[in-house]
């Protein structure tokens, strides 16, 4: 077990010019997330909404047509979630959905040949992703106050009553879980630090079920994110 451990942490990090071992690391830094939502073809306005996400990586070079390439699988506890604006009896407020997920991802990087030490590169993967719970956020404007409760995934037929009832505990986040694209380009700054611009397309419609059916409700992640990256 520890030894599938170890494999598992890493990092973004490179070898330079003529090395060739495999790298482990550490990453760390902040993401902006958000959820692409329609319902009967009805747009949900949501807005973006503050994350992070830190975790290991190994990256292990590979000779493919004598380009240096790279595999880079990870795995990653991150926080995601949207916001949007909220209003019922009580007043208006802001409505904050923050999950927390377990990410693998696998990227194939491919360093830009550049005639100095330093390493740009960009990389593309698939992730895999299993939601763990989080919770919702209800912060009215003025002195009415908060509201908090729990995010579950359930088939609607087996949850709570309606995420929208403040009386509620629980937020139906739907599928719990989530397949899709990374994309990223990076840059070594020192020997043993890398900065990295990321992205990530949901493609699975998390949309909560009803008796096993998923009906014409669409509901998907997306975020946006940097990261800092040392070599162990």
């Amino acid at each position: 077990m520890r030894k599938l451990l170890v494999s598992l942490a890493c990092f973004l990090l490179i070898p330079g010019p003529g090395k060739t071992q495999t790298r482990i690391g550490i990453t760390a830094g902040g993401n902006l997330s958000n959820i692409t939502w329609k319902q009967y073809s009805n747009k949900q306005n949501t807005r973006f909404l503050a994350g992070y996400q830190f975790g290991f990586t190994i990256t292990t070079p590979i000779n493919i047509y004598k380009r240096q390439l790279h595999i880079q699988p990870g795995i990653l506890l991150s926080r995601k979630g949207f916001q949007q604006d909220y209003s019922d009896y009580l007043g208006n407020g802001d409505y904050k959905v923050a999950p927390y997920h377990i990410e693998v991802p696998v990227n194939f990087l491919y360093l830009i040949p550049n005639q100095s030490d330093k390493n740009v590169f960009v990389g593309l993967g698939p992730y895999i992703a299993c939601g763990l719970g989080g919770q919702w956020e209800i912060r009215y404007d003025g002195n009415t106050g908060n509201f908090v409760g729990d995010i579950e995934y359930a088939d609607i037929s087996d949850q709570r009553p309606p995420q929208y009832n403040i009386s509620d505990e629980a937020f139906n986040y739907g599928k719990r879980l989530d397949y899709g694209v990374n994309m990223l380009v990076g840059y070594e700054l020192w020997r043993n630090l890398q900065v990295q611009a990321h992205g990530q397309l949901g493609l699975r419609n998390l949309a909560p079920p009803k008796n096993g059916v998923t009906g014409n409700e669409y509901f998907k992640n997306i975020s946006l994110g940097i990261s800092l990256g040392y070599l162990l």
